[in-house]
């Protein structure tokens, strides 16, 4: 684990633990990496965070929007390279601004400012990577 990685987990858990916060943070799970072309980048994607509704499907994540399987995103970004002339294989990097799971979808937790918490952390990572 790199640097930024260990500081995004050290993150996770102190929010995992925290008493307003704790309850949404899913604490149990790797960061999924980065999404990286081989070639050069020339898009870079940016989604929200790895949450996906049922529990036992966010433990097979391992990459950022699930782009190293097929999948409904990996082909609409497909469909969205081929317009932009690029390869998703070859010139996308896609990550999460939010580096950790959630136990509920973003929609339920609007009210909450997990944002505002774990901004610093997300930034920080997006940063370096």
């Amino acid at each position: 684990m790199n640097q930024p990685e260990e500081k995004i987990q050290q993150t996770i858990q102190q929010l995992s633990q925290n008493r307003r916060l704790g309850q949404y943070v899913d604490g149990t799970l790797s960061i999924p990496q980065p999404y990286r072309g081989l070639g050069v980048i020339r898009l870079i994607v940016v989604g929200q965070d790895p949450t996906v509704k049922d529990a036992e499907g966010r433990k097979v994540i391992r990459t950022a929007l699930n782009l190293d399987r097929n999948g409904s995103v990996r082909a609409y970004l497909e469909g969205v390279c081929r317009e932009l002339g690029i390869r998703l294989a070859e010139n996308v990097y896609a990550t999460n601004l939010y580096k950790n799971f959630l136990s509920v979808l973003q929609h339920r937790y609007w009210r909450v400012t997990f944002f505002e918490s774990s901004w610093i952390s997300g930034y920080l990572y997006l940063k370096k990577s």
